[in-house]
């Protein structure tokens, strides 16, 4: 009996250690555990002496116990967890155990050895199983890392296409802003050519009228001195004639006044006088008043010339006026000059934020490549996680991937916006300048 109890200390003592030595190995992590590595369990001899254990492989035969039945019935699932595993095979060995200790009379160390290696084959179908289940996590790894840079591609794809749609439209409309302002500039030089050959025919008309007011004074005058005169040497003359022959019937009748009576003579003769006096003195009356006339006439030509040298003065004012107005026109022509020169400046820093907005969608490419890098990597170190965990990180990475696209778009959006209401700012100050030099004209025109 003592031999008997020895015997199944040695067994127990052994068994243990070739349970303790597969069950470390059956925990270890695939990742640090190796594949088909050789491991050495010491058994016992009956004489108390250690003897070397069989060195093994991973992929030795198969065992016959319970464990192998229920492998055999079912494959483990790629979600068993190891715990479950591990509670399984310790009631399997210790039912094993205590079976074996009621026999204990009947075993052997060849027994033992082929428990020993019915255990090291179960160890080994147990690492071929989380093998394939590794390799399975692997290839849907790999199937959800080929379907997100698949999709990925796409969206970039997608989104290039839709920058490239839109900078075609900006293209678009860049080329008929660019048509309307090569019009605008048309029209407004064809304003200015026809508004300055119209003001330069204006002055010179003005400046005739005037040459030809004067001319029409300084004859006016000189008709007017010619007509006084001329009048006056008529009238003088008529006088004249009238005085002589008065003067020629007064002699006559003095003459037949003398024949007739010396006294009666001196008497009719006086009264003659008296008379010839009388049409003196009305004669001269009349001549003064003549000149009185001439006179008054003369200054009622003299205010109607100063009149017309104030109107052709005022005329000179206003032509001052329209010149100060042709300057004002040119003023605002250098400023719309201005304007358009300013314009097409503001159209090279459009082009410029244009090339500066391709390089920020590159920039953005380029940090959702890194996004994508960054997310393979923890893909990569996680080959162990379970389908529902990479489930869960493939949701997150599209989710962060549809903000990136979504924060991109928006800035594109509010680009291009931007870039449109300027483009119709410009255009509309253009069209606002060329209706103010319409009105200027119109109002110089009237």
């Amino acid at each position: 009996m003592k031999a008997v109890a020895e015997d199944s200390n040695k067994f127990r003592s052994c068994y243990s250690s070739a349970y303790v030595t597969a069950n470390q190995s059956v925990e270890g992590s695939p990742a640090n555990v190796p594949v088909r590595q050789l491991i050495e369990i010491p058994v016992r001899s009956p004489n108390n002496q250690t003897e070397a254990g069989d060195v093994t492989s991973w992929a030795s035969g198969s065992r016959t116990s319970s464990i192998s039945s229920a492998t055999n019935k079912g494959s483990f699932r790629t979600n068993m967890s190891f715990s479950h595993m591990q509670d399984s095979l310790s009631s399997d060995l210790h039912s094993e155990m205590d079976e074996i200790e009621m026999d204990l009379n009947n075993v052997s160390k060849r027994d033992l050895m082929g428990v020993y290696k019915d255990v090291v084959q179960e160890r080994d179908k147990l690492k071929s199983t989380m093998i394939q289940c590794q390799d399975r996590a692997s290839r849907r790894i790999s199937e959800l890392k080929n379907q997100i840079a698949m999709g990925q591609q796409a969206k970039i794809i997608e989104l290039l296409k839709e920058s490239k749609e839109q900078q075609a439209a900006m293209l678009t409309d860049k080329a008929r802003v660019d048509q309307e302002l090569r019009e605008l500039q048309a029209q407004f030089q064809k304003l200015q050519s026809s508004l300055e050959s119209k003001l330069q025919q204006q002055v010179q008309q003005a400046r005739e009228m005037i040459e030809q007011l004067e001319t029409d004074r300084q004859i006016a005058i000189a008709e007017v001195k010619q007509q006084v005169h001329d009048e006056d040497i008529l009238r003088f003359r008529s006088q004249a004639q009238s005085l002589g022959q008065e003067y020629t019937q007064l002699k006559e009748h003095v003459d037949k006044m003398e024949k007739a009576s010396t006294n009666h003579l001196e008497k009719a003769r006086a009264n003659q006088l008296a008379k010839a006096r009388a049409i003196f003195k009305r004669l001269k009356a009349e001549k003064s008043e003549a000149i009185a006339k001439s006179e008054s006439r003369l200054k009622e030509y003299e205010n109607k010339m100063k009149v017309e040298k104030e109107n052709l003065q005022k005329q000179g004012n206003d032509f001052q006026n329209m010149e100060r107005e042709v300057n004002q026109l040119q003023t605002r022509l250098a400023q719309s000059e201005e304007n358009f020169r300013k314009m097409n400046e503001q159209h090279i820093r459009t082009l410029l934020e244009r090339s500066e907005l391709g390089m920020l969608v590159r920039q953005m490419q380029a940090e959702a490549d890194r996004q994508k890098e960054e997310y393979e990597r923890p893909l990569g170190e996680a080959g162990h996680m379970s389908d529902a965990c990479l489930a869960q990180l493939a949701a997150y990475h599209e989710k962060h991937e549809v903000e990136i696209l979504t924060q991109h778009q928006t800035s594109l959006q509010e680009k291009a916006e931007e870039h449109a209401a300027h483009h119709q700012e410009v255009v509309n100050g253009y069209k606002a300048q060329i209706k103010a030099a319409i009105e200027d004209q119109a109002r110089v025109f009237e």
